[in-house]
């Protein structure tokens, strides 16, 4: 981006922020701190080299915190997360916005020294990506058949007894922890896998981008209806535009202006199914009381549920036509966890300890406690609302817990970045990682879940690279 053009968006915020300042009720001093700070975290995301985990976790907790308070002090209106024992006086907002500060501080003080030690041999700009094995053309076909058949078959079954589904808790245990490499594979497994082919894709024939790029799209949206969540499309088929436009020189002849208008429409055309179909499964399921049974699984735990007095589908889609208006703004995380754990009597290092534990040591209920959530116990489905990276970092009470812990969670999240570009040469691979590290972390609640998700995408990026490197017998293949 220019830098007049960068200077111009800089002024646009802070000059926003302006309007928005005459409704906040604590100290300037504070104010100005979090204005500058977040403003500064979101710059440092364009100079190189650059950082897609940086850029998507930059902008995710930009737009959790500064454009949501923001735009709710500019409108008057409310939050829609509980925020627990929030008093609402001075106080309370500048030791939010405190908090809110130090984060972003510890964030873009990470990329400053990703910066400064110039990681040059993994940036994006001069990525060397390994050729394609010598076996994937003659078995191409049967890989491409039988992922396309795995994805449509788990997503199906998925529906059916939600190893991975928002709100949903599971219906079919498996053993042996199957179910958690199901989910993960609904959740981005399948993403990932089909960015490999892709990028072998790619390498074959540059001329076929444009084609290749469509199925990221079918299976976003195969994905986000399968789960339930209105933000996997999005978190599915973003990455490829990133990774487009990070080499967009040499890209750019392969995309004719008429494949770049077709993909645009196609995208924005299952993007709004995609939230129509949501949308309509979660009017059913959860509000309605549907058991879906599409095909027979033995061992299926079957719980009575019962409609929602009065709901019917036509009564509840205007209220799903605001919760999708409001998406955009008031579905990132970040600003009312931080209000609810800033607010909580009992902060300190052991709450901490606490929350770092598994979640099977009953502190399942830990931030729902702190926030006041109103959601009640279901034995079919779970809903909670989320305190994000910095609010689970202020469980501590401490800032400096805060800035630390921001910090070297954005210099893991690049060099995890940084390893999965070195060792597999695949920039789609790369970015959907990196969203999906992002967006784990920012809506951090369970800090031992999120070293899981970071655990399964590292032995991702092994198998990916030996999968790369390794040679099948002659006659295999063949």
């Amino acid at each position: 981006m220019p830098r007049k053009l960068t200077a111009i968006v800089i002024a646009a915020l802070l000059l926003l922020s302006a309007f928005a300042y005459p409704a906040y009720r604590g100290s300037t001093a504070s104010f100005l701190l979090f204005d500058l700070s977040f403003v500064a975290m979101l710059s440092l995301a364009l100079p190189r080299p650059r950082s897609h985990v940086y850029i998507f976790f930059a902008v995710m907790l930009f737009l959790g915190f500064w454009l949501k308070l923001i735009l709710h002090m500019i409108t008057g209106a409310n939050l829609l997360e509980p925020v627990g024992f929030f008093s609402d006086n001075s106080e309370a907002w500048d030791r939010t916005l405190e908090v809110a500060s130090v984060a972003a501080i510890g964030v873009a003080a990470a990329r400053l020294l990703h910066l400064a030690c110039g990681a040059r041999a993994g940036a994006w700009e001069t990525v060397s990506p390994d050729p394609v094995p010598s076996w994937y053309s003659g078995w191409r076909v049967m890989i491409w058949g039988a992922s396309t058949l795995a994805l449509l078959t788990l997503s199906l079954l998925n529906f059916q007894v939600a190893f991975f589904q928002a709100g949903v808790n599971p219906r079919l245990i498996l053993p042996y922890h199957i179910n958690v490499l199901a989910g993960w594979m609904i959740n981005i497994g399948f993403a990932l896998w089909f960015a490999v082919l892709i990028h072998w894709e790619f390498q074959n024939s540059a001329r076929d981008l444009a084609r290749m790029l469509v199925f990221p799209i079918i299976e976003g949206l195969v994905s986000s209806a399968s789960a339930l969540s209105r933000s996997l499309f999005f978190l599915h088929t973003i990455p490829y535009l990133f990774t487009v436009a990070s080499d967009w020189t040499k890209k750019r002849g392969m995309l004719s202006r008429r494949a770049l208008i077709g993909l645009a429409l196609s995208w924005t055309v299952c993007f709004a199914i995609s939230l129509t179909l949501v949308s309509w499964f979660r009017i059913n399921i959860f509000q309605l009381a549907y058991q879906p049974a599409l095909v027979a699984v033995p061992g299926q735990t079957e719980i009575a549920t019962k409609p929602i007095a009065g709901a019917t589908m036509s009564n509840q889609i205007k209220p799903a036509l605001i919760q999708v208006s409001r998406l955009f703004v008031d579905r990132w995380i970040g600003l009312e966890g931080v209000m609810a754990v800033s607010s909580y009597p009992d902060l300190g290092f052991g709450l901490l300890a606490d929350a770092l534990g598994s979640p099977k040591r009953d502190n399942a209920s830990l931030y729902q406690t702190i926030a006041k959530s109103g959601y009640e116990s279901s034995e079919r489905f779970t809903f909670a609302t989320l305190p994000g990276i910095a609010g689970v970092l202020f469980y501590s009470g401490s800032l400096a817990a805060v800035g630390l812990g921001t910090l070297l969670v954005t210099l893991l999240m690049i060099g995890t970045e940084l390893a999965a570009l070195r060792f597999t040469g695949n920039p789609f691979f790369t970015s959907l990682a990196a969203l999906g590290m992002a967006n784990v972390a920012c809506q951090m609640t369970f800090p031992y879940l999120s070293m899981i998700f970071l655990l399964q995408l590292w032995v991702a990026v092994v198998f990916v690279c030996a999968l790369q490197r390794w040679r099948l017998h002659p006659v295999l293949a063949r």
